[in-house]
């Protein structure tokens, strides 16, 4: 399993860079690993300019039929995508795509493994991502998984 060192400027749920002090956040290294796979999540294909065919491409599914042969593709793009980006291997996450209404899925990605916590941080531990696609906008919404 791995061990998860990599840490970014830390961005809001929508992409926005965070200022702390001045100065760019820094995110731990759980909050970097949920931005990396929100990056590819909510990625389109042409959104990223430096590289055209980046993202898992969820607005493709646009208007499918919510059925276990399109979650069965979506899962493979969000796949494509981290094997794209490459922070990712295959065991290092686990990935589910279920119908949670007649027109809407629910994506759900546990990001597995090992986080190097600095001393005074707290971990978030199951690090947990989830969200709304409804097919008929085609537009990937974050859920509250609330809290315990």
């Amino acid at each position: 399993m791995a061990t998860h060192f990599v840490r970014d400027i830390e961005t809001d749920d929508e992409g926005e860079v965070l200022i702390e002090r001045g100065d760019f956040k820094i995110a731990g290294t759980e909050r970097t690993a949920m931005q990396l796979v929100n990056w590819v999540l909510l990625t389109d294909f042409a959104d990223y300019t430096p590289y055209p065919s980046f993202g898992a491409n969820l607005v493709e599914y646009l208007g499918y039929p919510n059925t276990s042969r399109t979650h069965r593709l979506m899962r493979q793009s969000i796949r494509d995508g981290f094997r794209v980006q490459g922070h990712f291997g295959l065991g290092e996450f686990r990935l589910g795509v279920e119908p949670s209404d007649v027109e809407e899925a629910v994506v759900i990605v546990h990001i597995l493994g090992d986080f190097f916590l600095e001393p005074d941080e707290e971990s978030i531990a199951p690090v947990l991502l989830a969200f709304r696609f409804p097919f008929p906008s085609g537009q990937l919404v974050k859920a509250d998984l609330g809290s315990d």
